[in-house]
């Protein structure tokens, strides 16, 4: 009895991966994958939630996009064959932008590496926070008048 148990558990793990082996096998041929790290150009500190853009490099249309982990990796599945651009943006930080990828048949992945974002300095100019009171304020019972205004 308990022997067959374990054979029925280890038939059901069996085919739960065989499934999930297959669907990931399914995933690679649906197109070409693009990955990489983004990282702080200084501090080499990974960047988490910086923004992966695909561009056709032929037209400009987005293709697809992505988000870091908070380990600053990113991966991106089923792009289409063909040549490509990508863009990294992250906000403080200048954009990188990479022109030169190809897909195709014989190689379906391409491996940016790490991605070192420099942060962006901007100078504002000055601003004055004002705030002002009503020189009369009615109460119930009263009248008020704020003399620091005046």
């Amino acid at each position: 009895m308990k022997n067959s148990v374990l054979r029925g558990v280890m038939a059901a793990m069996l085919w739960g991966a065989s499934l999930f082996m297959a669907s990931a096998i399914e995933e690679v041929d649906k197109g070409g994958m693009l990955s990489g790290k983004v990282v702080d150009s200084k501090s080499q500190a990974p960047i988490e939630y910086a923004t992966v853009a695909v561009y056709n490099a032929t037209d400009n249309s987005v293709v697809s996009g992505a988000v870091t982990s908070p380990s600053g990796d990113f991966k991106i599945t089923g792009l289409p064959m063909g040549r490509l651009r990508a863009e990294v943006s992250f906000l403080g930080y200048n954009s990188q932008k990479f022109d030169d990828i190809v897909l195709s048949d014989t190689q379906k992945s391409y491996h940016i590496g790490k991605i070192a974002l420099v942060a962006s300095a901007e100078s504002l100019q000055e601003v004055e926070v004002r705030g002002d009171r009503k020189s009369f304020e009615y109460r119930i019972d009263k009248k008020v008048v704020n003399v620091s205004n005046q």
